[in-house]
Protein backbone atom coordinates (compact mmCIF):
# COMPACT_ATOMS: atom_id res chain seq x y z
CA UNK A 1 0.00 0.00 0.00
CA UNK A 2 1.30 3.43 -0.96
CA UNK A 3 2.22 5.89 1.81
CA UNK A 4 -0.38 8.73 2.01
CA UNK A 5 0.61 11.92 0.21
CA UNK A 6 -0.63 14.20 2.97
CA UNK A 7 -2.35 14.25 6.34
CA UNK A 8 -5.20 16.35 7.63
CA UNK A 9 -6.29 17.03 11.18
CA UNK A 10 -9.82 18.39 11.35
CA UNK A 11 -10.91 19.86 14.69
CA UNK A 12 -14.48 21.00 15.28
CA UNK A 13 -16.21 22.52 18.27
CA UNK A 14 -19.99 22.94 18.32
CA UNK A 15 -21.37 24.57 15.18
CA UNK A 16 -17.80 24.75 13.88
CA UNK A 17 -18.55 21.31 12.48
CA UNK A 18 -20.29 22.89 9.47
CA UNK A 19 -17.18 24.07 7.58
CA UNK A 20 -15.13 21.14 8.91
CA UNK A 21 -17.71 18.67 7.60
CA UNK A 22 -17.56 20.34 4.18
CA UNK A 23 -13.76 20.04 4.20
CA UNK A 24 -14.07 16.37 5.17
CA UNK A 25 -16.47 15.64 2.32
CA UNK A 26 -14.20 17.45 -0.14
CA UNK A 27 -11.11 15.54 1.01
CA UNK A 28 -12.84 12.19 0.71
CA UNK A 29 -14.29 13.04 -2.71
CA UNK A 30 -11.13 14.43 -4.28
CA UNK A 31 -8.12 12.78 -2.65
CA UNK A 32 -8.06 9.08 -1.91
CA UNK A 33 -4.46 9.00 -0.73
CA UNK A 34 -4.63 11.04 2.48
CA UNK A 35 -4.73 10.40 6.21
CA UNK A 36 -7.61 12.18 7.94
CA UNK A 37 -7.97 12.50 11.70
CA UNK A 38 -10.94 14.29 13.17
CA UNK A 39 -11.54 15.52 16.71
CA UNK A 40 -15.11 16.71 17.21
CA UNK A 41 -16.49 18.26 20.40
CA UNK A 42 -19.97 19.46 21.37
CA UNK A 43 -21.87 20.15 24.58
CA UNK A 44 -23.88 16.94 24.42
CA UNK A 45 -24.27 13.81 22.32
CA UNK A 46 -27.41 15.29 20.75
CA UNK A 47 -25.38 18.28 19.55
CA UNK A 48 -22.87 16.15 17.63
CA UNK A 49 -24.35 17.22 14.30
CA UNK A 50 -23.53 14.98 11.32
CA UNK A 51 -22.17 12.29 13.68
CA UNK A 52 -24.10 9.46 11.99
CA UNK A 53 -22.83 10.57 8.59
CA UNK A 54 -19.28 10.93 9.92
CA UNK A 55 -19.41 7.43 11.42
CA UNK A 56 -20.49 6.07 8.02
CA UNK A 57 -17.72 7.99 6.23
CA UNK A 58 -15.22 6.70 8.77
CA UNK A 59 -16.25 3.11 7.99
CA UNK A 60 -15.89 3.74 4.24
CA UNK A 61 -12.66 5.76 4.24
CA UNK A 62 -9.37 3.90 4.17
CA UNK A 63 -7.22 6.25 6.26
CA UNK A 64 -9.62 8.07 8.59
CA UNK A 65 -10.02 8.20 12.35
CA UNK A 66 -12.54 10.12 14.45
CA UNK A 67 -12.78 10.89 18.16
CA UNK A 68 -15.87 12.48 19.71
CA UNK A 69 -16.04 14.60 22.86
CA UNK A 70 -18.90 16.07 24.89
CA UNK A 71 -18.28 18.77 27.47
CA UNK A 72 -21.48 18.70 29.53
CA UNK A 73 -21.83 15.03 30.40
CA UNK A 74 -20.65 12.87 33.27
CA UNK A 75 -18.77 9.73 32.27
CA UNK A 76 -18.11 8.38 28.81
CA UNK A 77 -20.87 7.52 26.40
CA UNK A 78 -20.82 4.53 24.13
CA UNK A 79 -22.97 4.02 21.10
CA UNK A 80 -23.02 0.84 19.08
CA UNK A 81 -20.36 2.19 16.74
CA UNK A 82 -18.19 4.63 18.67
CA UNK A 83 -17.06 5.93 22.06
CA UNK A 84 -17.69 9.52 23.09
CA UNK A 85 -15.32 11.05 25.63
CA UNK A 86 -16.86 13.20 28.38
CA UNK A 87 -14.31 16.03 28.36
CA UNK A 88 -12.82 18.73 26.22
CA UNK A 89 -10.29 17.99 23.50
CA UNK A 90 -6.97 18.19 25.32
CA UNK A 91 -3.25 18.36 24.70
CA UNK A 92 -2.92 14.58 25.09
CA UNK A 93 -5.54 14.03 22.38
CA UNK A 94 -3.69 16.36 20.04
CA UNK A 95 -0.36 14.74 20.84
CA UNK A 96 -1.68 11.23 20.12
CA UNK A 97 -2.96 12.33 16.71
CA UNK A 98 0.16 14.32 15.78
CA UNK A 99 2.42 11.37 16.70
CA UNK A 100 0.61 9.19 14.14
CA UNK A 101 0.82 11.72 11.29
CA UNK A 102 3.71 13.18 9.36
CA UNK A 103 4.26 16.68 10.79
CA UNK A 104 5.78 18.02 7.58
CA UNK A 105 2.76 16.86 5.56
CA UNK A 106 0.14 17.77 8.18
CA UNK A 107 -2.48 20.39 7.43
CA UNK A 108 -4.77 21.40 10.31
CA UNK A 109 -8.22 22.98 10.06
CA UNK A 110 -9.93 24.21 13.24
CA UNK A 111 -13.36 25.75 13.62
CA UNK A 112 -15.21 26.39 16.87
CA UNK A 113 -15.27 28.78 19.81
CA UNK A 114 -12.54 31.43 19.89
CA UNK A 115 -10.88 30.08 23.04
CA UNK A 116 -10.79 26.54 21.64
CA UNK A 117 -9.18 27.74 18.43
CA UNK A 118 -6.53 29.80 20.20
CA UNK A 119 -5.69 27.11 22.79
CA UNK A 120 -5.62 24.31 20.22
CA UNK A 121 -3.47 26.31 17.81
CA UNK A 122 -0.95 27.08 20.58
CA UNK A 123 -0.84 23.45 21.71
CA UNK A 124 -0.29 22.25 18.13
CA UNK A 125 2.56 24.71 17.65
CA UNK A 126 4.11 23.47 20.92
CA UNK A 127 3.92 19.94 19.42
CA UNK A 128 5.96 21.12 16.43
CA UNK A 129 3.26 21.94 13.88
CA UNK A 130 4.25 25.10 11.99
CA UNK A 131 1.81 27.99 12.35
CA UNK A 132 1.56 28.13 8.55
CA UNK A 133 0.05 24.62 8.57
CA UNK A 134 -2.73 25.59 10.99
CA UNK A 135 -5.84 27.13 9.45
CA UNK A 136 -8.87 28.35 11.33
CA UNK A 137 -11.97 30.45 11.03
CA UNK A 138 -13.01 32.99 13.66
CA UNK A 139 -16.47 34.38 13.17
CA UNK A 140 -17.25 36.08 16.47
Amino acid sequence: MKEPDSSYLLIAGGVGINPIYSILLSLIATDTNVNISMLYSAKSKDELVFSKDIVELNHQARNMSVKYFVTQCQGGISTESTAIHARRIGKDDLSMVVEKLSKDKLCVFICGPDSMIRDTSSELQALGIPETNIHYELWW
